[in-house]
């Protein structure tokens, strides 16, 4: 990032049921996180969403 790299794909942590994470910075995740403990049955959905919206990051 310091040499102007650009982070894609960050993910909120708004819905998402965990108890620890090293991912999150300002209420985000720095890409998708799938909750396989708590939240698997959302897996899916999600990465349908995230794939779709990095893809439109990259446009």
């Amino acid at each position: 990032m310091k040499k102007g790299g650009r982070l894609v794909g960050r993910w909120s942590v708004d819905g998402c049921e965990f108890d620890e994470s090293i991912a999150p910075e300002n209420d985000e995740f720095l890409g998708l996180a799938l909750v396989y403990d708590n939240q698997d049955s959302l897996s899916e959905e999600r990465i349908n969403l995230w794939v779709n919206m990095i893809h439109s990051e990259f446009k």
